[in-house]
């Protein structure tokens, strides 16, 4: 697998590719079904059509997890409409195409030849060679990937819904709008092929819909070449799982969207005002359903867009009502998605109120905002390549355009500001979201928070320098300004990330990964994932099942947690970050192992499974470096760990043992027994 034959690649991706193919016509079919009876005389290329699709079965996945319906028979069920509504909708493109042929058609500037042929040929040709390349990957972190993000499908196949672990930081760190998608390539595919879904198909979506976008915004040539060149060289991922290319590919259908609206509003025309809000909604919602940092980023846009409209405009209370109705529609959208984990949230709210734990105590204290903000603009080199001022720099030049834009808005000729409106929204939003993550958290994981929004923003603000700078669209300016801010994006984003670039053009096309993940390039790092995914692998953690009893409850933080039968077992399976949880505050760390047996007895669990010291699990010291972070946040994930560790291997040695090894313990809860009665046994 590390090296795979030449038939064993063909095969991989003949059926990797027919997959993809299926799915983004199954999506396409809804999108463009759905857009065909409420906006029937809007046009809109295929990656906005296919975007709307994919954000359409986000909103369905949300009441279907609800209902603990997303079962593999279910997804077969989408996949097969979808495929219905693409073929009765290419049948009917196929006819408007034959009847618009017999017409003269105007000539087409060499320009528009690039752009309609040239770059979206280009676009397809690179998504296959990624198909070649990357599917199956095996490249994953670790610690994101591994313990959160690959557990979730599998959950939602076997049981229906991504609900039902009160360990997992669903509604913490997002909801499960990715994992939804992610499943039909678990389904049909493999586990080792849920990346396909993000890296590769929104990847490539998501450079589509920037050349659509840029025909909306009517961008010159230049300033194109400029937008993708942004997309395609700022660094990226340092998790192949999260949903990175999902975000920006739904921020980018929001510009194109709010574009509509902001059209449909200005003209007062009702019935595609309320067509476009519900469009602009599904992206909206669809966003926040990926990621919860994402919610603040929309709400944000949100309120700018509306605030940009509002000014100057005639009819400022009929206006703020549809803005009202978009924000109320969006939250009935995510509704689905949120429910499942109001309980946590309330249990939060509670725990709130209990006096600060020790544990809290000792990690306690706040980061100097002046010393993030520091860091921010310091020249040191990010987890995941490229320097950290380069990254602030891109939201410097956000900023500048948004706040041009913004004052353009009232100045351009009516029918360029809803362009300008969406424009200035997007930057200022985003720069309020970065510099609140870097706030929130520190620089690096701040920074990283806030990539899959800046890629969108950067590439749409390029697209709209000519709306925000020359007055005339078809002055000479423009021409030139669109090469020479081509040629500066390209060398500034060049010398400002080289470095990176090197290694990540080095792990594509050397060792067939995207991952900026330290590790993800190394043999030793790649021959563990490929052991963790092979059958022996899977064999330990079915016998290790056996033991239990066949309905009962198990809390698992165990290195594969992906591995287990969810049908047969309710697998609580833990990882580092659910002890953080704010909804576990309470947890009683500093007690005795009854009060924590009696905790878990809370939510039923009688079995407890623990890889203490196993390969690819994290070890005491490097809690213990977390603990001594300079972040208060990373001092709490430290402190609680390692407290929590301490806590599992204290209620081991009071419990009845079922297994053990020296990185190994299993044991039942249900059955307490006194240590020195164990030493005796053994003896």
């Amino acid at each position: 697998m590390l090296h795979p034959s030449s038939g064993d690649r063909m095969k991989n991706f003949v059926e990797s590719a027919l997959f993809l193919l299926v799915f983004l016509a199954a999506a396409r079919g809804v999108g463009a079904t759905v857009l065909k009876k409420i906006l029937p005389d809007v046009p809109a290329g295929h990656a906005f059509v296919t975007a709307f699709g994919l954000g359409l079965w986000i909103v369905l996945g949300g009441f279907l997890n609800l209902v603990h319906l997303a079962l593999p028979i279910i997804l077969d069920l989408v996949l097969l409409v979808g495929l219905v509504c693409s073929a009765i909708s290419a049948v009917a493109w196929y006819r408007t195409r034959s009847e618009t042929n017999t017409a003269e058609k105007p000539k087409i500037s060499k320009d528009e030849v690039i752009q309609k042929f040239w770059l979206p040929l280009g676009t397809v040709l690179f998504v296959a060679y990624l198909v070649s390349s990357q599917m199956p990957s095996l490249s994953f972190n670790l610690h994101d990937d591994f313990f959160l993000y690959l557990p979730r499908p599998i959950r939602m196949l076997e049981t229906g819904s991504i609900a039902g672990n009160p360990f997992d930081v669903v509604g913490l760190d997002s909801f499960g709008g990715q994992t939804f998608l992610q499943s039909f390539f678990a389904h049909r595919l493999s586990l080792l092929h849920v990346h396909g879904f993000d890296a590769i198909a929104c990847f490539g979506l998501s450079l589509g819909l920037i050349l659509e976008i840029a025909r909306q915004f009517r961008a010159r040539l230049g300033l194109v070449v400029a937008a993708l060149a942004a997309f395609f060289l700022i660094p990226t991922q340092i998790v192949n799982t999260s949903a990175f290319f999902s975000a920006s590919l739904m921020i980018l259908g929001l510009v194109y969207s709010t574009t509509l609206i902001g059209a449909a509003i200005q003209q007062k025309d009702e019935p595609n005002t309320k067509a476009n809000i519900f469009v602009g909604a599904v992206f909206l919602s669809s966003l926040w359903a990926l990621k919860n940092p994402f919610i603040f980023f929309g709400l944000f846009y949100l309120v700018l867009f509306g605030a940009r409209l509002v000014i100057g405009h005639p009819y400022k209370s009929w206006l703020l009502k549809r803005i009202g109705a978009w924000f109320g529609l969006t939250v009935l959208l995510f509704a689905a998605w949120a429910i499942p984990v109001l309980s946590r949230y309330r249990d939060a709210l509670r725990v709130a109120a209990i006096p600060a734990l020790p544990v809290e105590d000792r990690a306690g204290g706040r980061e100097s905002f002046i010393a993030n903000l520091t860091m921010a603009f310091s020249w040191e080199e990010s987890t995941w390549g490229g320097k950290i001022l380069a990254y602030t720099l891109l939201v410097v030049f956000l900023l500048l355009v948004g706040i041009a834009s913004w004052r353009r808005a009232k100045h351009i000729e009516e029918s360029h500001r809803p362009q300008m409106a969406t424009g200035s929204a997007l930057c200022l939003a985003l720069v309020l979201t970065y510099f609140g993550n870097i706030c929130l958290f520190d620089p690096m994981n701040g920074m990283r928070y806030s990539l899959p929004l800046l890629l969108p923003a950067v590439a749409t603000a390029l697209l709209m320098l000519s709306l925000t700078i020359v007055p005339k669209k078809n002055s000479r300016p423009i021409a030139v300004m669109g090469t020479l801010a081509s040629v500066i994006t390209i060398i500034v984003l060049v010398l400002g990330f080289s470095a990176a670039n090197q290694d990540r053009f080095d792990h594509l096309f050397r060792r067939r990964t995207l991952l900026s993940f330290p590790l993800a390039a190394t043999k030793p790092y790649r021959q563990y994932i490929l052991a963790s995914f092979n059958p022996p692998a899977a064999n330990y953690i079915q016998q290790v099942q056996q033991q239990f009893d066949p309905g009962t409850a198990i809390v698992a933080w165990v290195r594969t947690p992906f591995r287990f039968d969810h049908r047969r077992n309710r697998i609580y399976n833990l990882s580092e970050n659910s002890i953080v949880a704010p909804w576990f505050a309470d947890f009683p760390l500093d007690a005795g192992p009854e009060a924590v047996r009696a905790y878990l007895r809370r939510f039923g669990v009688r079995y407890v499974f623990f890889e203490h010291d196993a390969p690819g699990m994290k070890t005491d010291e490097e809690f213990v470096v977390q603990r001594n972070s300079p972040y208060a946040y990373l001092r709490r994930f430290g402190a609680r760990n390692l407290a929590f560790r301490q806590v599992l291997k204290t209620l081991s040695e009071h419990s009845q043992m079922l297994y053990q090894t020296p990185t190994t313990v299993v044991f039942d809860i249900e059955k307490p027994v006194v240590p020195e009665v164990k030493e005796a046994e053994k003896k």
